[in-house]
């Protein structure tokens, strides 16, 4: 399995969205923006998991 392109976590009541592409830099791609996506999506709803 692939590395997630996109890391999720909170602490202390605050959403840290990590992007995860140290071999290109972490510029964004295709694959990258649609992660990002979701992640503000669960993190929009509230869900437990965040991974």
């Amino acid at each position: 399995m692939a590395n997630p392109v996109v890391l999720c976590e909170v602490k202390d009541q605050i959403a840290y969205i990590t992007t995860n592409r140290p071999e290109k830099r972490n510029a964004l791609n295709s694959e990258l923006c649609v992660e990002l996506g979701k992640a503000w999506e669960r993190f929009e709803q509230k869900e437990a998991s965040y991974v």
